[in-house]
């Protein structure tokens, strides 16, 4: 009831003080033909004449200001256009129309290069159309890999300079795991997307922190009403064959927006491991050689649907569900090596289901509260033979419970002389309850392995930020967090500040530096007490005692004629865990479990370089440098200080082979030297990536064949060795991850996909 009451009166006190903040300003410039102008500068002022803000008018002459005197001024500027002055009040300007200049040109052709990156009230704001128009992106996942900076590897995304990277879509956090939330990226066509904004020091209103991405997707647009859509069809071939499909719909009206997204995914994958561990126990010492295969094969259904109702003026309120199947997932392990046999058979079955209910009123004020509903159940057959030719048999069955509720309430207020001031909070609850139960079926009794954890989590969190424009040239924004954690092993208070400035000395030189600071929790399965077998000697451990990790970064941008971006940054993660292994001194057993360290801190430069041959070739090139550190004191019964430089290389090809018909190549190449993770040294990994697409049926209509990493080196041909203080182990690690597509897609009714808002699976098992 305290709960219940604390959540009422919040949104209460936030609605009140909400009616006090200021209006914003909006409206649309046209050209004489009604055709919108994209591109216009449209400048606020005071009636005294003292500047307040300006922004840019986007691909539907739409333009917004976050602020409104009671009466002011707006200058509409285009190199294409008379200047027009306009003095007025209220919010909604209305439509401007543009004459056109006229010019005398005989025969003259005026060649230049739009920016590719322009700074933004402190966030990187990319050029799509550079980013998109020589490349084979077909979706807004395709888009995040060709943003400067930002690199796939292995299946993750990561920015430069940056330790850990979130994904915003229309300025909403993101809380999915990587696996979700790239499914509905691929889903999301690249024309839907807009503008994308890089941000090093996310301000606390989007309730992440750290550095993030926001895709921001194209408006409403009332010549796309009706029904649209998009169908899709793909081959794809990794270990075995696999098919993908998927269709989405969308109506729309003045007023609603409704949309239906169904996306299927079927896959088989192997990953091979060599074990080669030289293990001291009572002062003997066993070389041990085991050899793991492991097949997985699963289909993954995804469905999404919502409803958004726009109110006059800029309020809307959007209910949607997500749920996310995986009916039959069928993992095979065999491990065969000079002391152990095994086999391991496993079959899960998870779902998820989620509500989300998102609110923006008239005001600037926002509110939402989100439920998540996840639930796995697997069951393992696992048989062991020893060296010594006696066989142990079990069958385990686990399962995975979570509920998870959250609800948020921001507001900001424009205040006089360019402050703006933000403040929020929002409550976290979750609720995890995992199993773990061990069948004989030799008559051995297992029944202590037994585990039967409730798990609960309360977050707490509340900001207060502000930002201010000194000039044309310099503008300030900080903010600070406070957080309340709770479990029933560990509940702390802390504190999160970030800070971001930028200067532009002159339009072709700027400066950017941001601080911010950030937490990272653990996963549910992580914190529990369970044990799991991957083979007679090879274990997992849960960590019960697992505490959250601090992150603190600085990163320093230097942007050089807007496409040339050099940067220096300095990352601090205290208690960063992750799980490494571990040689038992007790039994012979290698043991997998999570920690945390005393600390992890990396530098690290990056330089950003573009370049073009002609029409045909736009390439861009990536290298950094990076000095990594990992420290504890207390890893079980050892400890580790292990430091080295790391070097990063990649060049992004993109060729047009043809403009009618439109086919386009994409080749990239990617480096990365031998690096380090805690106590272990991983050898150099290199990627070969190659694609080829030809769009037609006036655009409508696209072929596409891909292939990445086609010489299966990413992962296909990795080592990891471990020397430290008597811990000896090589490990050699073959997953085929050659994946090669080929796809169809076909787009009917002027499609308009649906921004989806997605959902936190990233702690689930």
């Amino acid at each position: 009831m305290k709960k219940q009451n604390f959540i009422i009166t919040s949104l209460f006190l936030f609605w009140i003080i909400g009616t006090t903040a200021a209006q914003t300003i909006t409206g649309k410039v046209i050209n004489i033909h009604a055709q919108a102008i994209d591109g216009a500068t449209v400048i606020l002022q005071t009636i005294d004449s003292t500047f307040v803000d300006a922004v840019i008018t986007d691909t539907t002459g739409c333009f917004r200001f976050n602020r409104q005197p009671a009466s002011y001024r707006l200058i509409f500027q285009h190199i294409m256009y008379e200047t027009l002055l306009l003095t007025t009040t209220g919010e909604d300007t209305g439509t401007i129309t543009l004459k056109s200049k006229d010019y005398a040109l005989d025969e003259v052709i005026v060649k230049g290069e739009r920016p590719l990156v322009k700074v933004e009230e402190g966030k990187l704001s990319y050029d799509l159309s550079q980013l998109t128009t020589h490349r084979i992106v077909n979706n807004a996942y395709e888009i995040l890999q060709q943003l400067p900076g930002v690199q796939e590897i292995n299946g993750n995304l990561s920015l430069a300079g940056a330790h850990n990277l979130s994904i915003i879509l229309n300025g909403r956090p993101t809380t999915m795991s990587h696996e979700q939330l790239a499914i509905l990226l691929k889903n999301t066509p690249a024309s839907r997307v807009e503008k994308v904004e890089v941000m090093y020091s996310t301000p606390p209103q989007y309730h992440i922190r750290g550095a993030a991405i926001n895709l921001l997707l194209k408006v409403y647009r009332p010549e796309e009403s009706g029904l649209q859509g998009e169908v899709n069809a793909g081959y794809l071939y990794n270990y075995r064959n696999g098919t993908q499909g998927g269709i989405s719909l969308l109506y729309t009206t003045p007023k609603w927006n409704i949309d239906l997204l169904y996306n299927t995914h079927y896959e088989q994958n192997r990953q091979t491991t060599d074990t080669y561990s030289h293990h001291t126990l009572k002062n003997n010492v066993y070389d041990i050689c085991q050899h793991n295969n492991i097949d997985r094969k699963g289909i993954t259904h995804y469905v999404r649907t919502g409803a958004e109702y726009k109110f006059n003026g800029s309020a809307h309120i959007n209910l949607a569900y997500t749920g996310i199947f995986n009916p039959n997932n069928d993992n095979h392990s065999y491990s065969d090596g000079n002391i152990t046999t095994a086999d391991n058979r496993t079959k899960k079955e998870a779902q998820m289901h989620n509500l989300a209910l998102d609110y923006l009123s008239g005001f600037g004020m926002k509110a939402g509260i989100n439920y998540t509903s996840y639930h796995s159940e697997s069951h393992q057959q696992f048989t062991n033979k020893d060296n010594k030719k006696q066989t142990s048999e079990f069958h385990t069955t686990s399962g995975q419970i979570i509920d998870r509720w959250k609800i948020y309430v921001d507001q900001s207020h424009t205040l006089p002389r360019e402050w703006t001031l933000n403040y929020g909070t929002s409550l976290t609850y979750a609720s995890d309850h995992n199993t773990q139960f061990y069948h004989t079926q030799n008559g051995t009794d297992m029944s202590e392995l037994n585990t039967d954890n409730r798990y609960n989590e309360y977050t707490y969190d509340f900001y207060v930020g502000f930002s201010k424009n000194m000039g044309e040239r310099l503008s300030f924004s900080a903010s600070i967090t406070g957080e309340y954690y709770k479990t029933a092993r560990y509940h702390a208070w802390a504190a999160y500040p970030t800070a971001e400035l930028t200067y532009v000395m002159t339009p072709a030189h700027i400066l950017q530096l941001a601080f911010t600071s950030d937490k990272t929790y653990p996963s549910y399965w992580d914190l529990s007490e369970s044990t799991g077998y991957i083979s007679g000697y090879e274990e997992v451990q849960g960590n019960p005692m697992l505490k959250p990790s601090t992150d603190y970064s600085v990163n320093l941008n230097y942007i050089l004629k807007n496409k040339y971006i050099f940067s220096l940054a300095y990352d601090y993660e205290p208690d960063l865990f992750q799980q490494l292994a571990y040689q038992s001194t007790e039994r012979l057993t290698l043991i997998y479990k999570t920690l945390n360290w005393d600390y992890q801190q990396s530098f690290s430069a990056t330089a950003i370089i573009p370049f073009k041959i002609g029409h045909w070739l736009d390439s861009r090139a990536t290298l950094q440098a990076e000095y990594r550190q990992a420290k504890c004191d207390k890893f079980f019964d050892l400890s580790f200080n292990h430091s080295k430089w790391i070097g990063l290389g990649m060049l992004q090809n993109n060729l047009t082979l043809s403009t009618q018909p439109d086919i386009r190549m994409e080749l990239t190449g990617l480096y990365l030297s031998p690096s380090i993770q805690g106590n272990y040294d991983l050898s150099n990994v290199w990627a070969i990536h190659a694609g080829l697409r030809w769009n037609f049926a006036n655009q409508k209509a696209s072929l596409q064949l891909k292939a990445t990493d086609l010489f299966n080196s990413m992962q296909g041909d990795i080592d990891v060795t471990l020397r430290n203080k008597g811990q000896y182990m090589d490990m050699h690690i073959n997953s085929y991850s050659r994946n090669v597509t080929l796809s169809f897609t076909y787009k009917f009714g002027g499609y308009k996909e649906k921004q989806h808002k997605p959902i936190d699976t990233s702690r689930f098992k």
